[in-house]
């Protein structure tokens, strides 16, 4: 079975800058997926400690990776992918 990738994204982090650097990685992510055979899916932050909930999400929709880009505080997916039930 393909990988199946969620990635988490904060579009206000940096000033909008991780929003303006998502739309510059989002074609080459793509490619990648495509040439790899997995598939991803981008969730966007719309509140403080939104990440960890999207997170969380992915872990209990069976996401095999959860990356986080631009979140505060960095270990917030990686904290919710821990909590979330096997």
């Amino acid at each position: 079975m393909p990988p199946r990738v969620c990635f988490v994204v904060n579009p206000i982090a940096g000033r909008g800058r991780a929003a303006r650097i998502w739309r510059r990685l989002a074609p080459l992510v793509s490619d990648l997926a495509a040439g790899q055979g997995a598939s991803y899916t981008v969730k966007f932050t719309e509140a403080p400690r939104h990440a960890e909930e999207l997170a969380r999400e992915a872990a209990c929709e069976g996401y095999d990776r959860v990356a986080d880009a631009w979140v505060t505080p960095p270990r917030t997916s990686i904290s919710a992918m821990e909590s979330a039930p096997q």
